[in-house]
């Protein structure tokens, strides 16, 4: 049984209509994640130059990462 030609076109068509809202929703999703990377990024790079500002601060803060490795392993 052949399939007529308009019945093709249809198919073809609905099949379009599902992916273009995929291919937004990807394109969309790639801006979000391209924000939080940028915003990461920005938030490590002021993290960094407040340790440079207080130098003893930044120690403290490895004393007590060090204390929690210490007890994890533990």
């Amino acid at each position: 049984m052949k399939k007529s030609l308009t019945f093709r076109l249809w198919k073809g068509m609905t099949r379009l209509l599902v992916q273009i809202p995929q291919i937004r929703t990807s394109q969309i999703s790639r801006q979000i994640r391209m924000k939080r990377t940028v915003q990461k990024t920005r938030q490590t790079a002021e993290m960094q130059d407040s340790c440079r500002e207080h130098p003893q601060v930044s120690e403290r803060h490895k004393n007590q990462k060090i204390r929690m490795m210490e007890i994890q392993t533990l």
